[in-house]
């Protein structure tokens, strides 16, 4: 039951119990009453028959709309049925029955689902009815009583024959459309009522529908009840062929077209596809249809898209081949719409199947089209559609044939492209050329004949560019694949013939194909017929480059006699031509006939010539000369004078000619004796060279259009190129010495492009970028003429001193960098010239700002200048000051990397060394000002700021509030600039560490200035024999003294004095020799003999002495000090048996205490009192004394040891002095001369990296006058003036730093006021006073070097001046009395001299002095009070070697002897120590308090601490002492042989080299003998002193620096060790290896494999002694050292400039390592890291002190023994 049906039963359950109201029982016909109309009988008689007519149909009218809308009572239907069927009767006028068939239209609309069998009534009154005029009423009751066909019950087998009857009556009718959609639903929902023959009526009648009718509604219609039929019927066979006929109709109607397809493809896929392709194709056959283009198009249409189209029918089984002739006989209908549609199935068919199509259906596809080009012929202009579409056909089969996929008859198909080649597109030309060329070849009979008639076809007479390209393809491919056989018949009859006149031809691109073509063939020619191709490519190159009129002209093309150059594209063929011609002449270089290469060389030089001479200047011109002169600047010679050009497999490599020389005269050029590099190929046999003709090609020509272009080329792009090609040009000095007549005008021209302003460069140059100015153009000037340098040997002094001048101005310019480089090569190969020149270059270089760029440059010309003495031999204190000038700034850590800071600080202490001693005060003083302004203040700067910083961040941090937003902190962050990546820096931000480490490194050197600058001693002291015998069993104390460690060690002598007097120390020593038998001879001789001996002249080196009156009799003591001098290092080290030492010790005391006429200063140097003739024996205590009178201060400081050994002069207090001893009047050494002060002012630097162009014109100006001079003239007379710059100074330059003084600081009461502030005590303290330059004698001259040569001797005091002379006239005078009484002469050891010497006043006369020279301040002990606590007065009382003009003044023996001692681990520690009390001898507290106690210490560093005797402070100083004060570096040499390129174990087993590696090896240092070395005091680098790495080795030392070579040719080879890793163990852990390349080839990084490798410097030698220099490092470390460039260098100083690179490569090797393993403890140097030694035992000893450390201030009793 339904849920109405639910509710009606539950009304009627209430009903029936009472509860509400009800309704009676409903069924399921039964209506609701509320529904229901009830009939009543006057209501039926009111529209029955009985009824008046207009009354009866007024109320079926209303009743229409009620029986439409309420539900009838059971029966009414039939009752109303009856009541109106009378009104359907013909009788009855149209209107009333109209209304009759409206009520019932009502009634079964309204009553639908309660009809019942009343429909079949209906039916039925629909079917009978036959009245046409109601045909429209009928239909709307049928369609309404069907639901529109959808619902037939009660009549389903009588509707389909109804409608089919009833179909051609309402086809009749206008409502054909109704009645065809009705059809449809009948089909689709009642398809199984309708038999065979109402289908096909259907069909039928519908295609003849769908044909008559023009409305596409209608035909809409047709194909949907079309499609019903297919869809949800099945199609009769008999109406397939209308079917089909009338889908081909409807296909031609675009509307349809989709829909006729869609329904087509339904009905191939069914039972009836075959069926239907079939009858498709005999519609196209039958010769009736042909008329009937739209059916025929149809059918083509449908086979097309069925069988091959995009949504083809996969169930037909039909072949192409099947219906392609329907196609063909459907042409015959000769309409182009049928064509047309042909055209496009063949071109689906074609595109989509075509690979797949057999050989018959191609001939099938061919005939069609070629039916299809007669059509397109007959109606050219009315089938232009057809002819695109068919030509696309055409080009679809050409791409299958290309890619092999076409299986049909080529000549067939090409046959038809011939025929039609006019009309064909390019490309299908071009794959006919392409299928002709197939059959030119030797197997065709003719072809060559073939060839020369397609060209004439398809070149000669063609004018589409690309056919003619395509045909000079086909040459040029059949050229290559037949030119080794039938070359010269194809260029005889096909290519001279076609190509000989091509510089006619009016294509420009068919012209260059062709001359390349021409240029291909020219250079694999090898025949007589390769110079007609170069005749005719002459012609070519002679086209002229001008034209009368210009098509758009400028004032640019404009030339000289009214012409103008024509355009680029017009003159590509010259330039394809001059390009080719260069590479014809790189090949023909190396190919017979040699004829061939020259005739190249000739037309190149001889077609740039023309254009410098017809000022061609257009950019393809430009490109044309550009290329030329590309080439002839590769050229190369090597030492057999053969030409060779870059290989092309490799550019590194150079191939040389064996059959083309350069010509060269052999009176101009060296011997073949003389030592040339190794060829770098192996040159060709003597039979070879003899059996052909070798040609000559005159390199001077070339290189005078070489000058040519520098001289007249206008294009920036063309000159540039000749400017960066020159340096690589000029390493070949072989083949440029052929042209060695050129070589002046090279360098004129480069010097005048640089210096001569007349010239207008380079605002006359074309094509230059944008804002290029002057100093752009000179940076590209300055690198080539850094390589004229070398060529110093044909250019004459002028020509030298010009190059030096430009790049003197170079300095300033953006490449200063590499100008300092040049004259660092400058210095060693001109040093002539560059000896006048070099003060004026000093102060250029102290004027230009310190950069980064700049610093490793300029660093490491200041440092290879130091191993050139002949250079600075006449300096004086001005040149000094510019070098110290140039390097202070780069010391500036906030601004340069670690690596140049360390690198500056080692240039200034190498210079320091080697300047004079009279000039090395005030250069203290600047150099302390220079470490103050770059340095300190720096530093001192750098922590005001970043305490205001914090206290800034303490304000924000608490009043957050008010705090201003990107306020104070980041205004305080602008006022100190960022420097990122410097040496104090670390990712930005500042590190404490490496700020502690500046300042220690200043403090070295500081301290290095302490040390020198009133002495030259070494660095370490070594002790002599009689030494060690005074000290042995002798009491040790050290103490530290800021950053000193001072170390006295006192004379030990016995404790027990003997019968004889003396002690058992010497009571056995005197024992020992007299059982040697040493009593014989006399004592007078022996002193006769002694004081006759020749004295060393060194004895008169001292820096402040006495004189006084030498004694007739001389000491033995000092004899025997230079006996023991003289030994073997070996021996004062312990090699050789101590007791040949300690034998001379014995016999040396016994002769001065046994021989009756001792002289009196061997009994003041041994404390022996003048002993009376007739008095036998000594005095006991006297002994004692002699025994422990002596103390050896030694002092460790940073920079070095020192030690003296002295005596105490007095008496102890038990004791009576027999004499004393006067010391010599010295007041009028006192003398004041007047002190050379300089005032440094704060100049500006020049800045070449930001320099304006501005600035730059005016320095141009300045050193390049405006008047036309000549740099000749003017060198000349500079020879005779210093260069100086607006009188600058060096002076004003030193302290000028960038971003060290703030804004408004002019810097002078800074200076001046914290000078001593940052000036240590040493210097505070020091007395010593220099002599002004003024004062000088003008006949003086010094020596630059700091040690004394051989020729350093006394001079005679002639040339003194007058006061001085007086001076020493007066002190001799007030010492002759004191003669008499027995006061000796002195006897100095000297500091620089192993050998001690004595001076007779016999040769007082003839010896000078300076008045300059400072006295000592020990020399007597009331002196002594005048020395400070610092030991700068203890290093300055050492002689002064250096100086040639000594006084010869003398001191008293006994007093300070500066003598070289060595610190021995003995006396620091390792053995027991005694007590105080039970040693003999000075207590070294007594000597030390005597020196360096100060009532009052400011601070804890000055304060004394006494260093504890146990092991650790032992283990410490053990420590300090093995840090040598010097640097030690150990670089790696090897030698690459020919063919050894990459081959480790070739390399390393290399026992020699050649000749000039020798040489090399020689100039690197001094050979040593290992076994002879000790390593205490040569640094071996690791070598094996037995043997096992070689019985020698190189070794080199300077002041500061030893190294160490590891040679791999001088280390042997094992026959254990094939993998020679006993070499690889030294040289494979060395930072820097220095490559000897001899292989020819490109030494790579990583042949010699090891981790710490990390810069190779490669030697390349060249010819005629000289070699290519390159640095090739890692990464990490190329940026650091900087040496980008090639340096040309000769074999005289190539070993030099090696040695610098390498020594200043390790240190930075060295600096990396340690900042990657320990980045807080940074190293700069050996001094620095003795520095940290101390400061650990300083930081030990504070450890464990109990004692507070703090110590504010002293009082003048502060109790002294708590540091002794």
């Amino acid at each position: 039951m339904t849920g109405k049906q639910e509710e009606t039963l539950k009304d009627k359950l209430k009903h029936f119990l009472g509860i509400s109201k009800g309704s009676s029982l409903q069924t399921s016909n039964v209506r609701p009453a509320s529904k229901e109309v009830v009939f009543t009988t006057e209501l039926l008689k009111e529209i029955g028959p009985e009824s008046p007519a207009n009354n009866r149909m007024k109320t079926i009218k209303e009743w229409c709309d009620v029986v439409l809308a309420k539900n009838l009572e059971d029966n009414a239907v039939e009752t109303l049925w009856l009541s109106v069927a009378d009104l359907l009767q013909p009788h009855i006028i149209v209107e009333n029955r109209h209304i009759a068939f409206k009520f019932i239209q009502c009634l079964i609309k309204g009553q639908y689902d309660h009809l019942g069998v009343m429909r079949a009534y209906f039916f039925r009154l629909v079917k009978e009815h036959s009245l046409l005029e109601d045909l429209p009423q009928r239909l709307e009751v049928f369609k309404i009583l069907t639901d529109s066909g959808k619902d037939l019950t009660y009549f389903e087998e009588e509707t389909g024959p109804f409608l089919l009857q009833w179909l051609p009556e309402v086809i009749m009718s206008s409502k054909v459309s109704e009645f065809l959609g009705l059809i449809i639903n009948v089909i689709k929902y009642n398809a199984a009522y309708l038999d065979a023959n109402v289908l096909s009526g259907f069909v039928q009648q519908t295609c003849y529908v769908s044909n008559r009718t023009k409305s596409e509604e209608d035909i809409e219609l047709c194909l949907r009840v079309l499609d019903a039929v297919v869809c949800y019927s099945y199609l009769p066979a008999e109406s397939l062929y209308h079917f089909i006929e009338a889908l081909c109709r409807m296909v031609n109607v675009e509307r349809f077209c989709q829909p006729s397809w869609t329904l087509m493809r339904k009905l191939l896929g069914t039972h009836l596809g075959h069926s239907g392709v079939y009858t498709m194709c005999r519609i196209l056959q039958e010769s009736c249809n042909l008329s009937d283009v739209i059916l025929l198009r149809g059918g083509v249409f449908f086979i097309g898209m069925a069988l091959w189209g995009s949504k083809k029918v996969t169930s037909l089984k039909h072949t192409p081949t099947s219906v392609l002739p329907s196609f063909q006989q459907a042409l015959q209908s000769n309409h182009p719409m049928v064509a047309y549609e042909v055209v496009l199935s063949l071109q689906r068919l074609v595109k989509k199947y075509g690979k797949d199509l057999i050989l018959v259906t191609w001939d099938i596809i061919l005939d069609i089209i070629e039916a299809l080009l007669g059509h397109v012929e007959s109606v050219p202009n009315k089938d232009s559609t057809v002819a695109t579409n068919l030509h696309d056909i055409l080009t679809s089969i050409e791409d299958l044939y290309e890619t092999g996929q076409y299986h049909g008859s080529a000549p067939a198909f090409f046959l038809i492209i011939e025929k039609c080649a006019s009309k064909r597109p390019e490309s299908s030309v071009l794959v006919l050329i392409s299928y002709r060329a197939l059959s030119i070849h030797p197997a065709k009979e003719e072809w060559v004949l073939n060839l020369y008639q397609l060209m004439e076809k398809y070149f000669r007479y063609e004018v589409r560019t690309s056919i003619r390209l395509k045909v000079l393809d086909v040459l040029s491919c059949v050229l290559s694949a037949n030119k080794h056989l039938y070359e010269d018949d194809i260029i005889e009859n096909v290519v001279l013939p076609q190509l000989s006149h091509i510089e006619t031809d009016p294509d420009t691109e068919v012209r260059n194909v062709a001359v390349q073509l021409l240029v291909d063939l020219g250079q694999s020619c090898m025949s007589s017929k390769c110079l007609d191709l170069m005749d005719i490519l002459g012609k070519v190159l002679q086209k002229s480059l001008l034209r009368s009129a210009p098509q758009s002209p400028t004032s640019r093309d404009l030339l000289p006699g009214g012409l103008f150059m024509k355009d680029d594209n017009q003159l590509s063929d010259i330039k394809i031509a001059g390009v080719g011609m260069v590479d014809i002449f790189k090949y023909k270089l190396f190919h017979l006939p040699s004829s061939h290469a020259t005739r190249a060389h000739e037309l190149l030089v001889s077609h740039i010539k023309a254009h410098y001479s017809n000022n061609y200047r257009s950019q393809m011109a430009s490109s044309i000369r550009l290329e030329i002169l590309q080439c002839f600047l590769q050229l190369r010679t090597d030492t057999m004078y053969r030409l060779g050009l870059p290989d092309r497999m490799s550019d590194s490599r150079l191939r040389y000619s064996p059959y083309v020389l350069c010509q060269y005269r052999e009176e101009g050029l060296d011997k073949p004796s003389q030592r040339v590099s190794p060829p770098s190929s192996v040159p060709p046999s003597p039979t070879t060279i003899t059996a052909c003709k070798m040609a000559v090609i005159p390199f001077s020509q070339t290189f005078h259009a070489i000058i040519k272009a520098l001289e007249m080329e206008r294009d920036w792009e063309v000159l540039k190129v000749v400017l960066e090609q020159l340096p690589a040009l000029m390493q070949n000095k072989t083949l440029l010495f052929t042209a060695r007549e050129h070589m002046e005008s090279l360098c004129s021209r480069l010097c005048q492009m640089v210096s001569d302003r007349s010239l207008g460069l380079p605002d006359i140059l074309d094509n230059t970028p944008l804002r290029f100015n002057k100093s752009d153009f000179h940076a590209f000037i300055f690198p080539v003429l850094t390589y004229l340098a070398s060529y110093n040997a044909v250019l004459d002094r002028a020509k030298q001193r010009d190059l030096i001048r430009c790049l003197e101005f170079g300095l300033v310019s953006k490449c200063a960098r590499i100008c300092v480089s040049a004259l660092t090569v400058c210095t060693m190969e001109m040093q002539t010239v560059m000896m006048r020149q070099l003060p004026s270059v000093l102060l250029k270089l102290s004027q230009i700002s310190a950069t980064v760029t700049m610093s490793i440059p300029m660093l490491e010309f200041l440092s290879s200048l130091i191993c050139l003495p002949k250079l600075y031999a006449n300096f004086v204190e001005e040149q000094y000051m510019s070098i110290m000038a140039i390097a202070l700034p780069y010391t500036n850590p906030f601004k340069f990397i670690h690596y140049t800071v360390s690198l500056a600080y080692r240039v200034i202490s190498k210079w320091f060394l080697k300047c004079r001693l009279p000039f090395r005060k005030d250069l203290v003083k600047f150099i302390n000002k220079g470490l103050h302004a770059n340095v300190i203040r720096q530093i001192e700067e750098t922590a005001v700021w970043r305490k205001s910083e914090e206290q800034k961040m303490t304000i924000i941090n608490e009043d957050s509030s008010h705090r201003r937003r990107g306020g104070s902190l980041g205004e305080g962050l602008k006022k100190r600039p960022q420097r990122l990546q410097t040496s104090i820096t670390r990712g930005g931000i500042i590190d404490e560490g490496m700020l502690l480490f500046h300042k220690e490194l200043t403090e070295t050197c500081i301290d290095m200035l302490a040390r020198y600058t009133f002495s030259t001693c070494t660095a370490m002291p070594k002790r002599t024999p009689v030494t060690e015998f005074l000290l042995a069993d002798g009491q040790t104390q050290s103490w530290l003294l800021g950053n000193r460690i001072v170390t006295i060690t006192t004379s030990g002598g016995g404790t027990r004095i003997g019968k004889s007097g003396l002690c058992e120390k010497c009571s056995a020593l005197c024992k020992n020799a007299a059982q040697n038998g040493d009593y014989s001879g006399s004592g007078r001789s022996r002193t006769s003999s002694a004081s006759n001996r020749r004295r060393h002249k060194s004895a008169a080196v001292s820096r402040t002495v006495t004189l006084v009156e030498p004694l007739k009799v001389s000491s033995l003591d000092d004899l025997q000090i230079h006996r023991q001098s003289s030994l073997d290092d070996a021996s004062i080290n312990g090699d050789v048996d101590g007791a040949l030492s300690l034998d001379r010790s014995y016999s040396s005391v016994r002769q001065t205490m046994t021989d009756d006429v001792d002289s009196s200063v061997d009994n003041l140097l041994l404390g022996l009192r003048q002993i009376p003739s007739d008095q036998g024996s000594l005095t006991p205590h006297l002994c004692n004394c002699w025994c422990q009178a002596w103390a050896e201060i030694h002092i460790r400081r940073p920079t070095g040891n020192i030690a003296w050994m002295m005596r105490i002069e007095n008496e102890h207090l038990l004791s009576k002095s027999n004499q004393d001893f006067p010391l010599a009047d010295i007041s009028m050494l006192f003398i004041a001369t007047p002190e050379n002060t300089f005032d440094v002012q704060s100049l500006g630097r020049i800045d070449s990296e930001s320099m304006e162009e501005v600035e730059y014109e005016n320095l141009y100006d300045k050193h390049f006058p405006a008047e036309n001079v000549s740099l000749a003239k003017q060198g000349a007379s500079d020879d005779d003036k210093e260069f100086n710059i607006e009188g600058v100074t060096p002076l004003d330059l030193a302290y000028q730093t960038q971003d060290s003084v703030p804004p408004g600081d002019n810097g002078e009461d800074s200076d001046d006021e914290n000078e001593h502030q940052s000036m240590p005590s040493d210097f505070q303290s020091s007395q010593a006073r220099n002599i002004s330059p003024a004062s000088k004698s003008p006949l003086r001259r010094f020596n630059s070097s700091p040690e004394l040569s051989s020729s350093d001797s006394v001079k005679h005091s002639e040339s003194l001046p007058d006061l001085q002379q007086q001076a020493i006239k007066r002190s001799y005078e007030l010492k002759q009395g004191q003669s008499e009484t027995g006061v000796p002469t002195i006897r100095v050891r000297g500091t620089g001299s192993k050998e001690n010497i004595t001076t007779d006043t016999s040769n007082v006369k003839e010896t000078k002095s300076e008045s300059h020279l400072a006295v000592e301040r020990d020399i007597h002990p009331k002196l002594q009070q005048q020395l400070s606590v610092d030991s700068a007065n203890l290093s300055s009382v050492s002689d002064d070697i250096q100086e040639p003009f000594l006084s010869p003044l003398r001191k008293p023996r006994g007093h300070t002897i500066s003598v070289m001692t060595p610190s021995k681990e003995q006396a620091m520690g390792g053995k027991s120590y005694l007590k105080d009390g039970a040693r003999s001898g000075i207590n070294p507290s007594f000597v030390f308090l005597q020196l360096y106690h100060s009532p009052v210490f400011s601070d804890t560093e000055e304060r004394p601490v006494l260093l504890p005797q146990n092991q650790v402070i032992s283990r410490a100083l053990n420590v300090l002492d093995r840090i040598t004060p010097y640097e030690t570096h150990k670089i790696g040499v090897i030698y690459v042989g020919p063919g050894q390129a990459g081959k480790e174990n070739a390399i390393l087993s290399n026992v020699y080299g050649s000749s000039r590696y020798a040489e090399f090896l020689q100039g690197l240092g001094q050979l040593l003998h290992l076994k002879d070395c000790n390593p205490e005091h040569i640094y071996v680098g690791g070598l094996d002193l037995h043997g096992n790495d070689g019985n020698v080795a190189y070794s080199w030392e300077c002041d500061i620096t030893q190294v160490i070579f590891h040679v791999a040719t001088l280390m042997p080879n094992k026959e254990s060790d094939p993998n020679c890793n006993s070499k690889k163990l030294h040289i494979g852990n060395d930072y820097v290896t220095i490559v000897y390349n001899e292989s020819g080839e490109d030494y790579q990084c990583g042949t010699i494999k090891g981790q710490f490798n990390f810069v190779n410097i490669v030697i390349q030698p060249l010819d005629l002694q000289s070699n290519a220099v390159t640095v090739s490092a890692k990464e990490d470390i190329a940026p650091i050292i900087g040496h980008t460039d090639t340096k040309i260098i000769s074999d005289a100083h190539l070993s030099v400039l090696v040695r610098q690179m390498a020594i200043h490569a390790n240190l930075a090797s060295l600096i990396l390592i340690r900042q990657r393993t320990n980045a807080h403890d940074p190293y700069a140097s050996n001094w620095l890291e003795r520095l940290r030694q101390i400061k650990r035992i300083r930081s030990k000893i504070q450890l464990s002190d109990q004692q507070p450390s703090d110590r504010k201030q002293k009082s003048p009793t502060e109790d002294f023994t708590d540091f002794v």
